[in-house]
């Protein structure tokens, strides 16, 4: 796995996101969607 520098610097080169940074936006809102379900739970 190259590291994240080098991830980065492959991004900027090919204008893309780098790949951990997606994975961050996936978790996120993969939490959000837990907190969500947890929310319905208790309230219902």
């Amino acid at each position: 796995m190259p590291s994240d520098n080098e991830q980065v610097a492959n991004a900027k080169r090919h204008g893309q996101v780098p790949n951990a940074r997606q994975q961050d936006i996936s978790l996120k809102s993969a939490g959000q969607r837990a907190l969500l379900a947890a929310k319905n739970t208790y309230t219902g």
